[in-house]
């Protein structure tokens, strides 16, 4: 099973005025072929760097996407904190990993992004 994923990071207190309260990942199948893929969120309230192994899953959610469709999975506070550290895993079968585009960021309430918690699918570890 072949996997992409941001790497551990951080949840900032806020940033220029915005505090998050969502974790948004944007999915898009950019093939002719179905997709199904699975979205894991893990997170850990170490106050230092955690090593992925130590991290908790808060959110697993199973993802069909027909040829070019695209979805959206948005994971609230409570289920992470502020300074809370998370780790977004798009896994599946090789190609459908490789064919599902990912975007991910924090928001707040009204939608507004924080740039350092953006990641494009280029940004993403593929393994």
């Amino acid at each position: 099973m072949a996997y992409k994923s941001t790497g551990v990071f951080r949840v900032p207190v806020s940033e220029n005025g915005i505090t998050p309260t969502a974790l948004n990942i944007m999915l898009s199948n950019d093939s002719r072929c179905h997709s199904n893929i699975t979205v894991i969120v893990k997170r850990s309230p170490n106050t230092f760097f955690p090593n992925q192994n130590e991290l908790d899953e808060i959110s697993r959610t199973f993802v069909p996407l027909g040829p070019n469709r695209t979805t959206k999975i948005v994971v609230f506070i409570p289920k992470f904190h502020i300074e809370d550290f998370l780790d977004v895993i798009i896994r599946g079968d090789r190609d459908d990993v490789e064919n599902v585009l990912v975007y991910s960021f924090l928001a707040d309430s009204a939608g507004h992004n924080l740039p350092s918690t953006v990641f494009r699918n280029a940004e993403y570890t593929f393994c």
